[in-house]
């Protein structure tokens, strides 16, 4: 580019500020995405290790007090 238009040159160095700073944010905001799906993940596998034993123990306490039993709610 020639400096024949400074004005647009500076709007152009402008606008390639305020791009490089929506891409940092981008990518930012993507790295905590990826961190909470990485989360649920984790408290999902927790959750499909531990249900049937939970409602096993709970199934057993609902007998000793006379309780109906709770079904296992499943992911589908």
């Amino acid at each position: 580019m020639n400096n024949d238009n400074p004005e647009i040159l500076e709007e152009i160095k402008k606008i390639s500020i305020r791009l490089d700073k929506i891409e940092n944010d981008i990518s930012y905001l993507k790295k905590g995405s990826d961190n909470m799906n990485n989360h649920i993940s984790f408290i999902e596998n927790v959750y499909d290790t531990i249900k049937y034993p939970f409602y096993l123990i709970i199934n057993r306490i609902h007998k000793i007090n006379n309780l109906p039993e709770k079904k296992v709610i499943t992911n589908s």
